[in-house]
């Protein structure tokens, strides 16, 4: 089953370099890389000014990109001001175009064999389109709620506020996810488990994996609404600069064990946060020397390497 990654890529600063330099960042980046990495066939639809495409050379030598156009690429800053990598704070100081109806054209076909990955920066994705997709493509939708819970002020600050219109929306997602701050903005709730049985509520057929800097949790409804949990810790990632790209990570590699594969809720759990740990030890998305770490923890825990077969 195909795998396509909708979004804007990231035109993210690299911080403290003078003049200006920029990097590639965003989920459809890394959650894209990382699939392709181990050998999934992934596509990308983004929205990037064409001065900008050179800058994911990366992705379109990785899968099959499609760049509409765009005036702006969306600019990203992250700082860090206690050194700590869940503590940042990101500002924009550009916005690519957002996307239309029309624009889910380019999807791949066939559409029911497909993944979409819909992992929005700050509100490029109409919520209606999320709708669109299921309606008329019939697509599973994995979604990462951060682009309905961010806002831009008008110094380029991004903050994190409610999703109001939650409960219209999320009966048309098969896989939801958020992090341990989300999971509060949305529900009230401190507690990640708390918080997803809350928005489990909304869709019972709905899987949702909630990060954060502990570790992750996956869980869903079973048909006698019984609420199913399994949480992975995970060891901190090696920089504040390898901890990029994350919720990403974890997004993509769930929706293709879970989604994708099909495999039991326990096992896509134990291989997403394996592989998620990987690629917090790397800067950058998802490689190989992640794909070498993801084989030796597979040895010392006594795992088949056969899990990576139909990767």
């Amino acid at each position: 089953m195909s795998v396509c990654f909708i979004g804007h890529v990231a035109k993210d600063v690299v911080e403290g370099t003078s003049p200006v330099s920029y990097e590639p960042g965003g989920g459809v980046f890394y959650g894209g890389l990382a699939l392709a990495e181990v050998g999934q066939s992934i596509s990308i639809l983004t929205k990037t000014a064409a001065a900008d495409q050179r800058l994911y050379q990366q992705l379109a030598e990785k899968g099959s990109v499609t760049f509409l156009s765009s005036l702006n690429s969306t600019t990203f800053e992250n700082r860090y001001p206690d050194g700590k990598p869940d503590n940042r704070i990101s500002f924009v100081s550009a916005r690519a175009a957002s996307f239309t109806a029309e624009d889910l054209s380019c999807l791949p076909q066939p559409f029911p064999s497909l993944v979409v990955v819909v992992s929005p920066l700050c509100g490029e994705f109409p919520a209606e389109l999320l709708r669109t997709l299921q309606d008329r493509h019939h697509s599973h939708v994995a979604l990462d709620v951060q682009g309905f819970t961010r806002s831009v002020g008008p110094d380029g600050r991004v903050t994190q506020t409610d999703w109001p219109e939650k409960a219209q929306w999320l009966p048309y997602i098969s896989l939801l996810k958020i992090d341990n701050k989300e999971g509060l903005l949305l529900t009230g709730k401190a507690d990640l488990k708390e918080a997803c049985a809350e928005l489990i509520r909304h869709n019972p057929q709905m899987a949702i994996v909630a990060t954060s800097a502990e570790g992750v949790l996956f869980s869903l409804c079973s048909s006698d609404g019984t609420l199913h949990s399994e949480w992975r810790p995970w060891a901190p990632p090696r920089t504040p600069a390898s901890r990029t790209g994350r919720g990403d990570t974890t997004l993509a590699f769930f929706s293709h064990f879970y989604l994708s594969r099909g495999l039991p809720l326990a096992d896509a759990a134990t291989l997403t946060a394996i592989f998620t740990e990987a690629k917090m030890q790397v800067r950058g998305p998802f490689n190989g020397e992640a794909l070498s770490l993801v084989r030796e923890t597979l040895r010392k825990r006594a795992i088949s390497e056969d899990v990576l077969e139909g990767l």
